[in-house]
């Protein structure tokens, strides 16, 4: 009996030992709700790891308007006592399906599509779809904490066309007000080398990821203030 007992004992401790520890971010999934991704590193340089997190609502089928259910954006930072919410919105990212687009790709679903590194939020995403089209891009903003909001400091697209092989860059860094455009070049031809033009902003008011829109036209992106819709 004695030797039962102190197997038993002997399992439990075991098994306490490898046991996975509790997720301190699964209260921030509502019922309902699903997490699709997460990112966490330290945004504010205070020494302790935040998060950006998205979630889906859980839906089998379109409402009677059209719309398809929303996807949600949270940004916590993290604190001794715990995560403190500085963002919260449900009509930011793109959806996971578009109306009239049966082959639409879901441009979260991409790695590293939410990352945060090097105190920057990073958000990537990639249009595109797996039938009639031919054109895809891959597209990036970039946002710094300043007071608990997300300023955006930075934005990157590349876009390419599938049958030609053309393709364009853009890189704009919104901190020292200066736009790279890379065009010219094509991913089917060598000797095609890419031409580099180089523009200053002028300097406008910032943007801040509590209130812009991610539905951006790249051919505005000199003028932040009607950039996006």
């Amino acid at each position: 009996m004695k030797h039962s007992i102190g197997f038993l004992l002997l399992t439990f401790l075991t098994v306490t030992a490898f046991a996975t520890p509790p997720d301190p971010l699964s209260k921030w999934t509502p019922k309902g709700w699903k997490r699709i991704a997460l990112a966490t590193g330290d945004l504010n340089a205070d020494g302790i790891d935040d998060a950006a997190i998205v979630l889906d609502k859980i839906s089998h089928s379109q409402n009677k308007a059209g719309r398809f259910p929303p996807r949600r954006m949270l940004v916590l930072l993290g604190t001794t006592g715990g995560f403190k919410k500085i963002l919260s919105r449900d009509d930011l990212l793109p959806s996971a399906y578009q109306e009239d687009a049966p082959c639409w790709l879901d441009p979260l679903l991409e790695p590293n599509a939410v990352l945060i590194k090097a105190s920057t939020l990073m958000l990537a995403f990639r249009q595109g779809t797996s039938c009639g089209s031919y054109d895809t891009s891959n597209e990036q903003f970039f946002y710094q904490l300043e007071d608990e909001r997300l300023q955006l400091t930075g934005y990157e697209l590349f876009q390419v066309s599938r049958s030609s092989g053309d393709s364009e860059e853009i890189k704009v860094d919104y901190r020292q007000g200066t736009l790279r455009t890379s065009y010219g070049q094509n991913l089917f031809d060598d000797t095609q080398k890419a031409r580099v033009r180089w523009e200053q902003l002028v300097v406008q008011l910032p943007l801040y990821l509590d209130e812009m829109s991610l539905n951006c036209d790249p051919e505005k992106v000199a003028d932040m203030q009607s950039w996006c819709e």
